[in-house]
């Protein structure tokens, strides 16, 4: 139910832990991803990314799975911190946010669901923004039950804190693309305006050209300034990437940042890191 892709651990034995440092976990439909950040060095010491299978709602066994071939789901930390990625998200201006009507933002866009509980996370960043969004009753049950006082935030949330405040040199247009191993995360934005930050699902190749190109052309974005970074489990050798050079000018592979790391992560390419490790930041 969950099989472990990978881990890398630091060299230092498990005694080393200490007392300040921090679980931060991201949970998915398809993969779950476990690591832990030093608290008085602020960097990532330990990782472990699981690939789990879609549809099984059975969080139980699914945390017994987890807890069984995790090394860290077991230790004491000083802070969890959980991020759910999911797509049922509505991002509403807070001065038009009314926390009496938060469950009508999702019903409206998502429709019903009586088996999820409704939450919110409030971004200081492009003149106030309140992420309203979904998440199972039963993985907040088994959280609270497993885990005990963990903090629970939204995957969009924390891409939207990375990116605002804009930079000086941010460009005009950027689309900033996320790859994980059956979908990925869009964002948009355009003159220092947030356009879009949606989750889209993917086969092959010509899918994602499908869902880029159509952002660009219904946002009507300039390809010839546009620039697009791009990060996660994408091979730089595969055919996708190929086609993504010839429909786009200007792309940039976003490494994960190597001063962040407490551990040996060179047996793989840093953008594979980068959308996970920016939990951390």
């Amino acid at each position: 139910m969950a099989n472990k892709i990978f881990s890398i651990y630091s060299s230092g034995p498990d005694e080393e832990q200490k007392d300040d440092d921090r679980l931060i976990l991201e949970i998915g439909k398809t993969h779950f991803a476990c690591m832990v950040q030093c608290g008085s060095r602020n960097t990532v010491a330990d990782f472990e990314l699981f690939r789990l299978k879609e549809g099984s709602n059975n969080y139980e066994d699914f945390f017994n799975d987890l807890q069984s071939n995790s090394k860290l789901l077991n230790r004491s930390y000083s802070e969890k911190k959980v991020y759910i990625q999911n797509e049922m998200s509505v991002l509403v201006p807070e001065n038009k946010f009314k926390e009496e009507i938060r469950n009508d933002y999702l019903d409206v866009a998502w429709g019903e669901d009586t088996n999820m509980v409704t939450m919110s996370d409030r971004l200081y960043a492009n003149a106030g923004i309140i992420n309203v969004y979904r998440v199972s009753t039963d993985i907040i049950h088994i959280l609270n039950l497993r885990m005990n006082k963990v903090i629970v935030q939204h995957t969009y949330s924390q891409i939207i804190r990375s990116l605002f405040p804009l930079p000086a040199n941010t460009p005009a247009q950027l689309i900033k693309v996320q790859f994980y191993n059956q979908h990925l995360i869009v964002t948009v934005i355009s003159e220092k305006i947030l356009l879009l930050i949606q989750t889209f699902q993917y086969q092959s190749p010509a899918d994602v050209l499908y869902h880029l190109l159509n952002i660009s052309q219904r946002l009507a974005l300039d390809d010839k300034t546009l620039v697009m970074k791009i990060s996660g489990m994408i091979d730089l050798k595969s055919a996708l990437y190929s086609q993504l050079l010839k429909y786009f000018n200007n792309i940039v592979v976003e490494d994960a940042d190597s001063s962040i790391f407490h551990l040996d992560a060179s047996e793989y390419p840093l953008h594979y890191f980068t959308p996970i490790f920016n939990l951390a930041v």
